[in-house]
């Protein structure tokens, strides 16, 4: 097996994820950033958030970071774990998280931790 140096790596993601590294404050009752890898939030209390359709292959993170103060509910477009529509992801503690995948015109759960998926 060839090993894969660090910076080959690097070069084959710019090429093939065009948001890696970038990231955003996601705020209550907004829009997460299409543009944006990584949503990162804390809440004051019950909190939510959209993500809309993605492109093929883009690959989106969520991360509840400080201020267990309540719940942040994500409604996903094209959510990939119902048979069709949208669907919700909950995040109730600090470090819940997931990382999801819009494939097939879906978007699908490639990681989880701590997520509620309905």
């Amino acid at each position: 097996m060839k090993a894969v140096k660090r910076n080959q790596m690097m070069n084959w993601l710019s090429k093939h994820q065009k948001f890696v590294g970038t990231s955003e404050d996601l705020a209550h009752q907004g829009a997460a950033s299409l543009t944006k890898t990584l949503s990162y939030f804390t809440t004051g209390g019950g909190e939510t958030a959209t993500l809309a359709a993605g492109t093929e292959g883009q690959i989106k993170m969520f991360s509840f970071v400080t201020t267990d103060a309540g719940s942040m509910v994500i409604t996903v477009t094209n959510a990939g774990w119902k048979a069709s529509g949208t669907g919700t992801i909950t995040f109730d503690d600090i470090g819940d998280g997931c990382t999801l995948m819009y494939a097939n015109a879906k978007w699908c759960v490639v990681g989880n931790n701590g997520g509620a998926f309905a």
